[in-house]
């Protein structure tokens, strides 16, 4: 369960010091001060037992000391129904992927030599009025500057990014919420002009995976690769989970079974890495969420010069390891940030840049993902 908080000024101190006295504080502050969403339900004698925050930099600028000196603070706090506050190594860990560091690694090329698999990938999203935006400022409804925003991107902002994608000639890598598919079939039938990929991304954006109930979730997966697949005339094979990753202990499993054969979800690497499910097969492909213009420009307050000299700076870095070993650059991108009209430049002189190297090879997830399997793929 996931609650949006507001942290007053007495409780900010155990915050930042992570003192004993911050899970009580936070659990006070969850019965009392909580804007409830409608999925969630606090019991007082629960939370108190089992509340972690999380410590997300890029979530407000107080924890980055920037703006330290505000009233308030928005926390995330995530109540675990299993996990205990003092005992939460086992629990943190995963058996999905191995530990392979980089400087162990066998030489790992790309086609013609290329040191950067460059991939583009837009965040194209629905979003439901009469339901709360995740991360969003506003929480009650309707949320009306919220929504508009959002739908300023799919009206205008996308349909921008489309014109500047073509002048670098790059096929966008598209997340996709399968409710766009009904209510802006534009965006579908432009995109396909393009030859651009149709990724899963959950229904709407109002909604993670790990929202829905246990015994639904498979067929929800289901429900986003038919629709998609209906309004594409491509079966989707690749995941980003609504939220930029969100996922269920069981939503791995879910994707393979449903043909899913790799996800941008896990951002643990540069490189491709194979990912351990129950049946099928899996990789993840890097998606670099300190590039997510949401998350530098929105979340973390920086300008959209910022965020340019970011993405060269990455690239910068990428390009000259990729001369002894390949590596994968993503742009996750939004319409509605990037896409506004005193932003669109930033995204254009960003791509000029890049593309201005040799050995940039520009992509798609599914071409990535087919190079992967054919040339470096072990079962793990």
């Amino acid at each position: 369960m996931v609650f949006a908080l507001t942290i007053p000024r007495r409780v900010r101190s155990a915050i930042l010091s992570r003192s004993p006295e911050c899970r009580d504080s936070l659990a006070r502050c969850i019965t009392t001060r909580c804007t409830r969403r409608p999925h969630a339900v606090a019991e007082r004698s629960r939370v108190s037992a089992s509340v972690i925050a999380v410590w997300n930099p890029t979530f407000h600028p107080l924890f980055c000391g920037a703006k330290a000196n505000l009233d308030a603070a928005i926390a995330t706090v995530i109540v675990s129904d299993y996990l205990k506050p003092n005992d939460r190594s086992a629990e943190m860990q995963t058996d999905r992927y191995d530990y392979t560091p980089i400087i162990r690694r066998k030489s790992f090329k790309w086609p013609n030599n290329a040191r950067i698999a460059l991939m583009v990938a837009p965040n194209i999203e629905f979003f439901h009025i009469d339901k709360v935006i995740p991360g969003a400022p506003g929480s009650q409804l309707p949320d009306v500057t919220g929504y508009a925003l959002r739908d300023y991107g799919s009206r205008i902002g996308v349909f921008r990014m489309m014109d500047v994608l073509d002048k670098h000639g790059i096929r966008a890598t598209v997340l996709l919420n399968s409710d766009v598919c009904a209510h802006h079939p534009a965006i579908i039938e432009e995109g396909n002009q393009r030859n651009w990929e149709w990724l899963g991304h959950g229904v709407t954006n109002n909604i993670r995976m790990n929202q829905y109930p246990t015994d639904q979730e498979r067929a929800v997966v289901k429900q986003i690769k038919d629709t998609i697949a209906a309004a594409t005339g491509k079966v989707p094979r690749g995941w980003l989970g609504p939220g930029g990753g969100d996922e269920s202990p069981h939503t791995l499993d879910h994707l393979a079974a449903e043909g899913f054969d790799y996800v941008c979800d896990w951002g643990f690497d540069d490189q491709p890495c194979a990912m351990r499910v129950k049946s099928g097969r899996m990789i993840a492909i890097p998606y670099q969420q300190g590039l997510n213009d949401i998350r530098v420009i929105f979340q973390g307050g920086h300008t959209p010069k910022d965020w340019l000299q970011m993405v060269c700076d990455q690239f910068d870095t990428l390009y000259a390891e990729g001369a002894t070993q390949g590596r994968v650059m993503t742009l996750p991108l939004h319409p509605f940030v990037i896409g506004l009209a005193f932003r669109i430049k930033y995204l254009d002189q960003a791509l000029d840049y890049i593309c201005a190297h040799d050995g940039v090879w520009k992509t798609t997830g599914a071409e990535i993902a087919d190079y992967y399997y054919a040339n470096y793929y072990q079962k793990p």
